[in-house]
């Protein structure tokens, strides 16, 4: 498994440039910068998510309120579960009525981007996690949340989820081969290709390339849950503890990668291990996707997942360390996980201006 490192402003355009958000002058900011207010997807009664259903909705409610406390929270939701998002979650909590096929609006909405006194959007073309789970009304979230936010939309002929890339804030994008690359999202398409797209659509300088992702990851290839940007050159690392969890190996691929190249302005990246929890499967024996670095930057503070593990107590201790000025509120939204998801893909952080 290797990874690679591309400079993708060296490259000769084969679109338009002039027509592009970075042209305009808009780029994709980090997490942690100033958030305006937070979207949170409501989950929705499909065939994936049927069974958890109930337990999933109480989980994003108490998302919602604890997001809430830290900053102006809109829930998404679909017309007909209108009703229901209300009285789970009270009168002072704002509601976008927006169709939707699944509630994980960091894969099918927009990517949010700024300048210094505008923002707009990033849409690109959603199919269904490479068409596992493809809903017909998950293809026109991104236009339909760009529209009630007044934005101007900008539309990527990409197939790509928003949640499948991290970004530095400072020019550079982390991104998994096996989540862009082949036949189920963009076959026709090399790396050069998708960089190209990536310079223009999302302001960034560089692509770093990995290969293989979660063990557990439906989307297969989502990066956040190997590896969080966490500031301008400074990376956390999911890393399990036992030597025979197929998260090892990954883990030390990515470690490989990123100990390689440095940032925008030449700085080595910091790598820091963050334990792995203890490995859960469903009934099925499919593998859940949980990692501590599933948390979410909110306005002087992190969102931290908890799973009724031994590690939970010392990674919250550890975030505290690391992120001095924030506070570090802990949660266990573990149906969240069983309904195929989890706090960062049901969020979607509208930035400040």
């Amino acid at each position: 498994m290797l990874g690679g490192l591309r400079f993708s402003v060296t490259m000769n355009f084969m679109i338009r440039f002039d027509d592009s958000p970075a042209a305009a002058g808009f780029y994709l900011p980090p997490e942690w910068a100033p958030h305006e207010c937070c979207l949170l997807g409501w989950p929705v009664a499909n065939d994936a998510m049927a069974d958890v259903i109930d337990y999933a909705r109480l989980a994003a409610s108490a998302l919602a309120r604890h997001i809430a406390g830290f900053e102006p929270v809109t829930v998404v939701v679909r017309p007909e579960d209108k009703a229901e998002a209300r009285l789970a979650l009270g009168g002072s909590t704002q509601l976008l009525e927006i169709e939707l096929g699944s509630p994980w609006l960091r894969d099918t909405g927009p990517s949010l981007l700024v300048k210094e006194d505008d923002r707009a959007a990033t849409a690109w073309q959603f199919n269904g996690w490479g068409n596992r789970a493809a809903m017909r009304q998950d293809k026109e979230v991104a236009s339909a949340l760009a529209g009630a936010l007044g934005l101007t939309l900008f539309e990527s002929a990409l197939i790509l989820e928003g949640g499948a890339f991290e970004i530095d804030g400072h020019g550079t994008v982390l991104v998994n081969r096996d989540c862009i690359l082949g036949k189920e999202r963009n076959p026709t398409l090399n790396e050069a290709q998708v960089e190209e797209r990536l310079v223009f659509f999302l302001g960034a300088r560089q692509v770093i390339w990995v290969d293989d992702g979660f063990d557990g990851d439906a989307s297969a290839g989502r990066v956040g849950l190997n590896a969080r940007f966490v500031g301008k050159d400074r990376v956390l690392l999911n890393t399990p503890q036992e030597t025979e969890d197929p998260n090892r190996e990954v883990s030390e691929a990515f470690r490989r990668v990123l100990s390689n190249p440095r940032d925008t302005h030449g700085c080595a990246f910091e790598l820091i291990e963050v334990p792995q929890p203890e490995a859960r499967f469903t009934m099925e024996g499919q593998r859940l996707p949980l990692s501590y670095l599933d948390f979410l930057f909110v306005n002087d503070g992190i969102l931290l997942p908890a799973f009724d593990d031994p590690l939970d107590t010392q990674v919250a201790r550890q975030f505290s360390a690391l992120f001095p000025g924030r506070d570090i509120c802990q949660i266990n939204l573990l149906p969240l996980y069983l309904a195929g998801g989890g706090i960062a893909r049901l969020t979607l952080p509208l930035p400040a201006l």
